[in-house]
């Protein structure tokens, strides 16, 4: 019922984007139990059935995983199905096209779930990737059956949306919707690759600067790392910046890369903000900035749009850090990339970044609060000596369980509400990742007891032939719950556990056990 009710909403919002009313005389939605994804068959898209089917009680999680794919496959139907690739090579953009618009429609949707900061949460998991010497282009040829598989990854779903995403803040929303219309125009119930995408944007947006640009970042692996430097005199005042590939400490990649980068800053003077662009094409270049103020900070990612790690010298840090109040929320997102990745790239000290996680840690931005939680993870179990991982661990629950304290005395909500504000839900996610990074690696022991003791409720553990009871645990905690019972009770919760999913019928329950 809940898919039904809110699929006429995305397609609405599909047709007035691409200006193409749906293309085919009926929509089938097809729950399957033996399928992971979804598949976007003309008129007949299949799921799999746990990302369909949604309970009454389900929690924001499974609300925001259900919109995603769903205005993922339903987008699909003009890019992809009404103008389809013409050969496997492309593959990539089509799927980078229907991650990118589904945030986007998810958003129109329901603009409560947050879709609008999803992509700023993926691109660092894409550069994460994309840093590695063996990551792969994103256009890629593809000259065997071997060759399809792996083309669905994260460097199509989610580097290829944040690169659509870079080039559609460069272009501005409206040129960039005129050259994915011009794309559907010229191309109805038929077949276009590359070329004829880049065509397409470049004249509907009439901007064919873009052509060049957008072929540097599909033609070649790496992320760009632009070092910026503030530079203030009797000249005026300007950017010094350079790009490279951005690699880790330890890499043996080479790091002279360059790419043609649609830059854009953030500064602040007593004035305000302000913000200016500029398309690097050089490996060094100097921007004089429309101002006579030294600024106060400069943030090179203006709106987080940018497909690229930045790298500030010591003063540029720190300035940034004690204004990081003035970013918005996915400057603020990305700029956590960048301070983790300098760290990874041993151009921030061990001290330094420790102290940029407590700034983060105590966000204003509920979405950046644990942005470095999964670095510190590697510092405990990959850096640290042995001696030092608890140390490590204690750092964990030390900056964050007061976060989660000052949640719930505020009255931060774990439930599910699919009317709730978009506040409510920002505080509700967060809840459940705090509890879940305390729980499972801060292993605060008084979370950990009463997780245990709701997982074994929930299971009826001890009682033969129970099922599981819905009141035991909120549904968005459930899975936290299920891991901590099993590292706590062992084997025997274990074998209650397979036996109570076994016995299940509902698909929630059976994918989190």
């Amino acid at each position: 019922r809940y898919a039904l009710d809110n699929t006429a909403a995305i397609v609405s919002y599909l047709e007035n984007y691409f200006g193409i009313a749906f293309p085919y005389p009926k929509l089938d939605l097809i729950a399957s139990p033996d399928f992971g994804g979804g598949m976007e068959n003309a008129g007949a898209i299949i799921y799999g059935e746990a990302r369909l089917l949604i309970a009454d009680d389900a929690s924001f999680e499974q609300l925001r995983g259900f919109g995603g794919i769903h205005a993922h496959e339903i987008a699909h139907q003009w890019f992809g199905d009404l103008v389809t690739p013409k050969w496997w090579d492309d593959i990539w953009l089509n799927e980078s096209f229907a991650n990118w618009m589904g945030f986007k429609a998810g958003n129109a949707w329901q603009p409560s779930l947050r879709f609008d900061i999803v992509p700023a949460l993926q691109t660092p998991a894409a550069m994460e990737l994309d840093s590695r010497i063996a990551a792969r282009q994103i256009r890629q040829p593809v000259t065997r059956n071997l060759d399809i598989g792996s083309a669905f990854d994260g460097i199509t779903y989610l580097k290829g949306g944040a690169v659509l995403g870079m080039f559609e803040s460069w272009l501005g929303e409206e040129g960039f919707r005129a050259g994915i219309r011009t794309h559907m125009q010229r191309f109805p119930h038929a077949v276009a690759d590359v070329e004829d995408f880049m065509a397409s944007l470049a004249k509907g947006s009439g901007r064919p600067d873009l052509v060049p640009a957008f072929r540097s970042f599909i033609g070649q692996p790496g992320v760009p790392l632009v070092t910026a430097r503030l530079e203030c005199g009797a000249d005026g005042v300007a950017l010094d910046v350079s790009q490279s590939r951005y690699l880790p400490v330890g890499s043996r990649g080479d790091p002279q890369r360059s790419w043609q980068l649609p830059l854009c800053v953030r500064y602040g003077t007593a004035a305000g903000v302000s913000k200016e662009c500029a398309l690097l094409t050089e490996v060094s270049t100097r921007i004089p900035l429309k101002t006579r103020d030294c600024p106060t900070f400069v943030m090179p990612n203006a709106d987080g749009a940018g497909y690229y790690r930045f790298a500030l010298d010591e003063a540029g840090w720190r300035a940034l850090q004690a204004n990081f109040g003035q970013l918005n929320e996915l400057e603020a997102l990305l700029a956590a990339d960048s301070l983790s990745a300098a760290y990874q790239a041993n151009r921030l000290s061990t001290a330094a970044w420790l102290t940029a996680v407590t700034t983060l840690a105590t966000s204003a931005y509920p979405s950046v609060v644990l942005a470095p939680g999964a670095n510190l993870v590697r510092m405990r179990d990959y850096l640290a000596p042995a001696a030092g991982r608890e140390q490590v661990t204690g750092f964990m629950h030390a900056t964050y369980r007061p976060r989660l304290d000052a949640l719930d005395a505020s009255g931060g909500s774990a439930g599910n509400e699919a009317a709730a504000d978009a506040a409510a839900v920002d505080r509700a996610l967060l809840r459940t990742k705090l509890v879940s990074f305390l729980a499972l690696e801060a292993r605060d022991p008084e979370l950990r007891a009463t997780l245990a003791g709701q997982a074994r409720r929930y299971i009826g553990f001890g009682k033969p032939g129970a099922t599981p009871d819905p009141g035991a645990v909120t549904p968005a905690q459930v899975e936290i719950a299920l891991q901590v019972g099993v590292q706590e009770s062992g084997l025997p919760f274990i074998e209650t556990l397979i036996e109570r999913m076994l016995a299940s019928n509902d698909i929630q329950f059976r994918a989190q056990a």
